[in-house]
């Protein structure tokens, strides 16, 4: 019967101090045979105040079936259990040195390497508070430094005057349009922000960063969409571009009205039965075959469309589809 034995190498990132690791393997017999492996020092290098990416390497003869864990003993929550040799902490401690410990586990039986195993001095956060954002409307943004002090994050009052941030995260809209980030100057009283803003136009879960020297912190939160804008689809002519020519009297434009996206792209709601009403601008140039047009429940393009035609020669006509909540659409209709 055979009887293993795990001691776990010690490391320290920043000042990075190395002790020797191995696997020993003590046959219980009434000849004693004993193997060593050396298992080089484990690694972590903090990548931002809340993540570790950790690694080690495994023996030259790795043991049949084993797997590591890895506990960040600092708070004791567990890392990772796996077979490779590599993991990330996502839920490291800001502004303080996280301690870890790395276990090789085989079936039924397990060894935990000391608690100062080795470590990683993790830079101080930037907390990010935004407000309820809807794609193209601003929204506010404050950012509190924080440190850590006596085994709890708190504001480092310390943290004042004005700071350049780096922004990041937000994504472009499906329609092309770019956020609009806050300032990179910041003022800050005692560790606070003042009131900023920033302008997202796509939809769906967000992520802001902010960057000052080490400092770092990122929020998460969801832009939802704006209110449906109106447009002509299944339209002959296409006015995708907001205009159009047609020949001069018996010219016709016929489509249909779509609700399915926001200004900017976005999938919109499409709840309701709303009513769409048709008017042209001079009237008198031309005549609908219908001037409104309903949507069926959850449909994003009305059910059927409208024809416009042409009764004289005008320079131009503005042919405008609105419906209440919903941004309008126009087609400026120009005649040969």
């Amino acid at each position: 019967m055979l009887r293993r034995a795990v001691t776990v190498a010690t490391a320290t990132v920043g000042v990075v101090s190395l002790a020797t690791a191995a696997f020993a393997y003590y046959a219980l017999t009434s000849t004693q045979a004993t193997a060593t492996y050396t298992v080089p020092s484990p690694l972590a290098s903090a990548t931002d105040p809340t993540t570790v990416a950790v690694s080690w390497t495994a023996p030259a003869a790795q043991l049949p079936g084993a797997s590591y864990v890895v506990t960040n003993t600092t708070d004791d929550h567990t890392v990772c259990t796996v077979v490779t040799t590599s993991c990330t902490d996502t839920a490291a401690l800001p502004g303080t040195v996280n301690a870890y410990a790395v276990a090789a586990v085989l079936p039924g039986t397990s060894w935990t390497s000391a608690a100062t195993a080795f470590s990683a001095a993790t830079p101080d956060l930037l907390a990010l508070t935004v407000g309820a954002a809807t794609a193209g409307t601003s929204f506010t943004v404050k950012v509190t430094a924080k440190k850590w002090s006596a085994g709890s994050l708190v504001t480092d009052t310390a943290y004042a005057g004005t700071k350049t941030l780096a922004w990041s995260g937000l994504a472009t809209s499906p329609g092309g349009t770019a956020p609009v980030y806050p300032a990179t100057s910041v003022s800050f009283t005692s560790g606070t922000s003042t009131t900023l803003s920033a302008t997202a136009y796509a939809a769906g879960a967000a992520t802001l960063t902010a960057v000052e020297g080490t400092r770092r912190g990122s929020a998460s939160f969801t832009v939802a969409a704006a209110a449906g804008a109106l447009r002509f689809t299944s339209a002959t002519p296409s006015c995708a571009t907001g205009s159009i020519t047609i020949s001069a009297a018996g010219g016709t434009f016929v489509a249909k009205v779509s609700r399915d996206k926001d200004a900017y792209g976005n999938t919109a709601s499409m709840t309701g039965t709303p009513t769409v009403t048709l008017s042209a601008a001079p009237a008198s140039k031309g005549t609908f075959s219908t001037t409104s047009l309903t949507y069926t429940a959850g449909a994003g393009e009305t059910a059927a469309s409208f024809t416009w035609t042409a009764t004289g020669s005008n320079p131009s006509v503005v042919v405008t589809a609105a419906s209440p909540g919903l941004t309008s659409a126009t087609c400026t209709i120009r005649q040969t």
